[in-house]
């Protein structure tokens, strides 16, 4: 094998490795924007049902 080739392999293995990683943190993102997404859409359902059940009493 020569230098260019193992180069080149070495490259690829190290673009794969970069891919997994970013990929890796771009689903941790996405989880963790859903998380706020569910907490953010609890909190609004909450405030809304309290509003109903203020407005049932008034």
């Amino acid at each position: 094998m020569t230098d260019q080739q193992h180069t080149s392999e070495e490259q690829e293995k190290k673009l794969q490795e970069a891919y997994e990683a970013f990929m890796t943190q771009l689903r941790g993102l996405e989880t963790d924007r859903l998380n706020i997404m569910k907490r953010v859409i609890g909190d609004l359902e909450r405030e809304e049902i309290e509003r109903l059940l203020k407005e049932l009493q008034g």
